[in-house]
């Protein structure tokens, strides 16, 4: 059997396919049963965040919201949240970018909570998630996220 003359020109093709397939194994911190992400937000800000895919938007207390100079006004949409621990009022913003390992996403939508959710932590929501095909595993502590290039 030989090659046919086809097989240089699939097997760039399938090159070609390969590249454009991105994944990356994350490492999870554990905090008593919750698993976390290292998040840089807007390019500069890093932030542990939970890992939530019940969440569906990036969740952020005032004051971590703040530290990204995310400062709701009347101009941005109220909305109510159902938390784990009850309802709370947030206002609806857009993060200009959200890096988990080498993924951005631009221009995520996420919740900044009141000023009643004190004991809150930030969450890594799917209005980020969803941007990718993921999976969890607890028991390895690790986040495999795969972006398929267009």
């Amino acid at each position: 059997l030989a090659p046919t003359t086809a097989l240089p020109a699939n097997l760039r093709r399938l090159k070609q396919l390969e590249d454009s397939v991105l994944s990356e194994a994350i490492e999870l911190t554990s905090d008593g049963g919750t698993l976390k992400v290292n998040v840089v937000v807007d390019g500069k800000h890093q932030q542990e965040m939970v890992v939530d895919s019940g969440a569906s938007l990036i969740s952020l207390p005032l004051a971590v919201a703040a530290k990204f100079g995310l400062r709701p006004t009347s101009k941005d949409e109220e909305i109510i949240l159902q938390l784990a621990d009850g309802r709370i009022r947030g206002h609806k913003m857009t993060i200009p970018s959200v890096r988990v390992g080498k993924f951005t996403v631009e221009m995520v939508e996420c919740a900044v909570l009141g000023e009643e959710a004190i004991n809150a932590e930030p969450l890594l929501g799917m209005s980020s998630l969803e941007n990718f095909k993921f999976e969890i595993d607890a028991g390895s502590r690790k986040l495999t996220m795969v972006k398929v290039g267009e």
